[in-house]
C-alpha cells in the first residue's frame, strides 16, 4: 500500500472548510487519545517503579539474608568439620581404652591369681603357725620336766656333795693307811731280814719265834689294811661316778640352754614368717628394710646388665618385639624390662632360674612369678612363630572367660551373664538371644535397653580364633548394634 500517495490525495482534496473540521477533529481526537495514553502509561510506569522498588528492597533483604545464611553454613560446615574430627579422636581413644581395658583385665586376672596364692600362703603359715604353737606347748612341757629333772639333780648333787666330803676323808685315811702299809712293809723287810740273820747266826728259837710272831702280827695287820685299801678303791669308783654325774648334769644343762634358744626361736618363728609374707611400707621402722630392697634390686639390675652379650643375646631398641604378647607381661613390667636392654623373645628364652629370680629382683617383682608364668616357654613359642613368620597380629589374647571382648558386654554386664551361668565364649555362642534378653531384661530398665543379637557372633568367632573376622565385625557394629 502507498501510503505516500494515500496522504498525498487526502489533503489535495481538502479544499473546504469541512475538510479542515475533519482534520481538526482528527487532530483533536489524537491528542485526547495521545493524553489519555499518556495517563495511563504513566500511571503504569509508577506502578511498575514502585513494584520495581519494592522487588529491589526485597531483593536487598534477601542478599542480606543469604549473605547471613552462608555465613551460618559456613560455621555449621566448620563445626560438623570438627565434629567429625572430634568423633574420630574418640573413636580411637574408644579403641585405645578397650585395648588398655583388656591389658587391665589382664593384668587383674594375674593379681588375682597372685592374690589367691598369697591366701593359700597365708593358710599354710597359719597351719604352720598352728604347728609352732603346738611344738611351742611341747617344748613348754619338755622344759618344765627338765627344770623337775634340774631341781631333783640339784637336790642329788646336794647329796653327792656329802657324799664327797666323806669321800674326801675316806680318801685322808687311805692315805694314812698307805703309808702305814709303806712303812709296815719296810719294817716287815727288816724283821725278816733280822730273822734271817738270826736263824744264820744261830740265835734261840725264842728270839727266833718272836720275830716271826711280830712278822705274822704285821702280815695281819697288812691284810686289814689291804682290806680298808679296798673298801678305798671302791669309794674311789665312787667318786668316779660322782664326777660321771656332775658331767652329766653339765650336759643336761648345756641341753637345757640349747632348748631354751630353740623355744626362743621357734616362739619368734611364726612372727618373723607372717611379716615376711606381708609387703612392708612403714617409712618410720621399716626404712632400713627399705633401703636392703633398694640395693637388692641395684644390685639386681647390674648383674643383669652384665649378662647381656654373655650369658643371653644383646638386644637394642630398633630389634624390640612386644613383650605383652607374653602372659604376665603389661605395659609397666614391659618398659621395666627394655630399661633392663631385655627387648626381645629370644632374650627372655635364654633366661636360666638364676637370671629370672635376678630379673625378678631387678624390677621388684613377685618373687617365682617369672617361672611360674612360664615366661621362658612363652618366648620361645612367640620367637617360633616370628621366625616362622605366622606371629599373629592380634597383640594380646583374652581368656577364654573374658566376656567383654564382645562389643556391647561391659564388666557389669558381664557378671550379670556370668551369674546366669554363662562362662566361656563358647557358652556365651550357643546361649540363645532370647535367653540373653531374659537375663538383661531381669537386671531392670538400665540393663533392657541392650540388644544382644549380635553377642553370640561375636562370641563364636572369638572362641574360634577368628579375631580378624570379629575386628571386621565389630566395625560394622555401633555398640554392638547393627547399623
Amino acid at each position: 500500500m502507498d501510503f505516500t500517495g494515500f496522504f498525498t490525495d487526502l489533503f489535495s482534496e481538502l479544499n473546504n472548510d469541512h475538510s479542515w473540521v475533519v482534520i481538526v477533529f482528527l487532530l483533536v481526537a489524537f491528542l485526547i487519545g495521545f493524553i489519555t495514553a499518556w495517563i495511563y502509561w504513566r500511571r503504569k510506569w509508577k506502578a511498575v517503579k514502585n513494584e520495581l522498588a519494592t522487588r529491589t528492597s526485597e531483593l536487598s533483604a534477601l542478599r542480606v539474608k543469604y549473605d547471613e545464611l552462608t555465613r551460618t553454613l559456613e560455621l555449621k560446615e566448620a563445626d560438623l568439620k570438627k565434629a567429625n574430627l572430634e568423633i574420630e579422636e574418640l573413636t580411637a581413644r574408644v579403641r585405645q581404652l578397650q585395648e588398655e581395658k583388656g591389658q587391665l583385665h589382664g593384668d587383674l586376672h594375674a593379681t588375682r591369681l597372685d592374690l589367691e596364692k598369697l591366701n593359700t600362703e597365708k593358710g599354710e603359715l597359719l597351719e604352720k603357725e598352728k604347728g609352732y604353737l603346738n611344738q611351742l606347748e611341747d617344748f613348754d612341757t619338755l622344759v618344765l620336766g627338765l627344770k623337775t629333772k634340774n631341781q631333783n639333780l640339784a637336790v642329788q648333787a646336794d647329796q653327792d656333795s656329802n657324799a664327797l666330803n666323806e669321800l674326801a676323808q675316806l680318801q685322808s685315811k687311805y692315805n694314812a693307811v698307805n703309808t702305814k702299809l709303806d712303812a709296815m712293809e719296810k719294817e716287815k723287810a727288816e724283821l725278816t731280814e733280822k730273822l734271817n740273820t738270826s736263824m744264820a747266826l744261830g740265835v734261840s728259837s725264842e728270839d727266833t719265834d718272836a720275830l716271826k710272831s711280830k712278822v705274822d702280827d704285821l702280815e695281819t695287820e697288812n691284810a686289814n689294811l689291804m682290806s680298808q685299801l679296798q673298801n678305798s678303791n671302791a669309794l674311789n669308783e665312787a667318786y668316779s661316778d660322782y664326777d660321771a654325774l656332775k658331767s652329766k648334769i653339765s650336759d643336761l644343762s648345756d641341753e637345757n640352754a640349747e632348748l631354751k634358744q630353740r623355744l626362743a626361736a621357734m616362739a619368734a618363728a611364726p612372727v618373723v614368717m607372717a611379716a615376711s609374707s606381708e609387703e612392708t611400707t612403714d617409712d618410720g621402722d621399716g626404712g632400713a628394710e627399705e633401703v636392703s630392697k633398694e640395693e637388692k634390686a641395684a644390685q639386681a639390675q647390674a648383674d643383669v646388665k652384665a649378662a647381656l652379650g654373655s650369658r643371653i643375646a644383646a638386644a637394642t631398641e630398633d630389634q624390640k618385639d612386644d613383650l605383652k604378647m607374653i602372659n604376665g607381661v603389661g605395659p609397666f613390667i614391659e618398659k621395666k624390662l627394655n630399661n633392663l636392654g631385655i627387648y626381645t623373645f629370644e632374650q627372655i628364652s635364654q633366661f636360666d632360674d638364676e637370671l629370672s629370680n635376678q630379673v625378678t629382683d631387678a624390677i621388684e617383682f613377685f618373687p617365682g612369678r617369672i617361672q611360674r608364668d612360664d615366661w621362658v616357654g612363652q618366648a620361645k613359642t612367640l620367637l617360633g612363630k616370628k621366625n616362622a613368620g605366622t606371629l599373629g597380629s592380634k597383640k594380646k589374647l583374652p581368656k577364654a572367660n573374658d566376656l567383654k571382648v564382645v562389643e556391647g558386654i561391659g564388666p557389669k554386664i558381664e557378671g550379670l551373664i556370668k551369674a546366669g551361668g554363662i562362662n566361656t565364649w563358647a557358652e556365651l555362642a550357643a546361649a540363645p538371644v532370647s535367653r540373653l534378653q531374659e537375663i538383661l531384661d531381669a537386671a531392670g530398665d538400665r540393663y533392657r535397653i541392650h540388644k544382644p543379637d549380635t553377642w553370640p557372633q561375636q562370641a563364636g568367632l572369638a572362641a574360634e580364633g577368628k579375631w580378624d573376622e570379629l575386628e571386621k565385625l565389630q566395625d560394622e557394629l555401633d555398640g554392638g548394634k547393627v547399623v
